[in-house]
């Protein structure tokens, strides 16, 4: 075959452009170096997620641990106004709060006992409900 001058153009661009599409296919180095990096992509997303639900896992502890101890302290609050309070010294009346909710429970020996305990436990901050389940006992 006899190369002229007018077909080496188009040999030298069939030549460039078998190159080029040979420049296109990934070697093994280029492959590996590619699931390289999505491998090292994925681990990264993996390490964001478990950060951020060891987060989310310790704001909801720290959120539990905040409403015990509001819940300890209206309990302890409310004792102390039924404890201070005449006529209440006596009286037998257990004290439990859990979010804000205080429930009385226990005997009094008057409806009006029953209704001061309630009252007194309404007025502690952070009482959000009472639920008094005194019982009225005649002696």
């Amino acid at each position: 075959m006899k190369i002229t001058h007018h077909t080496t153009p188009y040999l030298l661009a069939a030549l460039l452009l078998l190159g080029l599409s040979a420049c296109d296919k990934p070697g093994p180095a280029q492959e590996a170096g590619r699931k390289l990096d999505e491998a090292a992509e994925k681990a990264t997303e993996a390490v964001k997620k478990s950060v951020d639900d060891a987060d989310d896992a310790a704001e909801r502890q720290k959120e539990k641990a905040s409403t015990a101890m509001e819940d300890t302290e209206i309990t302890a609050k409310v004792k102390t106004a039924l404890m201070q309070r005449e006529g209440m010294k006596s009286v037998t009346i257990s004290v439990k709060t859990r979010r804000g909710l205080v429930t009385l429970t226990g005997s009094v020996a008057s409806q009006a006992q029953a209704d001061l305990a309630k009252q007194l436990a309404q007025a502690v901050k952070g009482v959000h409900e009472v639920d008094n389940l005194l019982v009225v006992v005649s002696r």
